[in-house]
């Protein structure tokens, strides 16, 4: 049986994966993995904590292929105020995906 335990650190948090029958053998396998969320930790620790969990529990998040399909991802707080270089990015993100979705209007 394969169990999680999360330990809560003072910067972040331990993950311990347990499992107590290897691949149907009865060996014991144990790792640990400590994810910093510290003041000055890049964000993408916290999705890879996330992701990692997620991978551990065997939560299907969906394809590209499906309709739906759950991603974690970071964007801009709705009252941040972004330079306008970082603005135009995103604008030309949006454009581009505007851009993938009106070639669905046009098929027959």
């Amino acid at each position: 049986m394969v169990t999680i335990t999360l330990e809560l650190a003072d910067n972040g948090v331990i993950k311990i994966l347990h499992d107590d029958n290897v691949n149907g053998a009865g060996e014991e396998y144990e790792s640990r993995v400590v994810y910093d969320f510290g003041v000055n930790s890049p964000i993408q620790n916290k999705i890879k904590f996330i992701n990692d969990i997620t991978l551990d529990l065997g939560i299907d998040l969906g394809t590209d292929m499906d309709f739906e399909k759950v991603e974690i991802h970071t964007t801009m707080g709705k009252s941040y105020s972004p330079t306008p270089d970082l603005a135009q990015k995103k604008i030309t993100e949006l454009g581009r995906e505007i851009k993938r979705l009106e070639k669905f209007l046009i098929r027959k």
